[in-house]
């Protein structure tokens, strides 16, 4: 079981995005097929980005230059980078469903 509700958010959010890894995968897949409250969340988050606004925002993303942004900051701090680009991942899959 995942107990930690923004370790869940985060991986829902990099589920819809495509950047989960495949262990992160099957853990949010285990928690999507036993709990409801983690169901019911994926399927609201789903069910927003599968509308034409937050589908086109997403395919208009140029990672390039996202990454281009963000590189310079992950190279100051190495030990965090994993949790800034979860956040980022949050971030932006909010903005997204905000821009629905």
């Amino acid at each position: 079981m995942i107990a930690d509700k923004d370790h869940i958010e985060a991986l829902l959010f990099e589920k819809i995005a495509g950047t989960i890894s495949e262990q992160e995968n099957l853990v949010i897949e285990h928690a999507i097929a036993s709990q409801p409250e983690v169901r019911h969340r994926w399927e609201e988050l789903n069910a927003k980005m599968s509308r034409p606004k937050a589908k086109a925002l997403l395919e208009n993303l140029d990672s390039e230059k996202a990454w281009e942004n963000i590189q310079p900051r992950l190279l100051k701090k190495p030990a965090t980078a994993k949790l800034f680009l979860r956040k980022l991942a949050a971030a932006a899959a909010v903005l997204l469903v905000a821009f629905r």
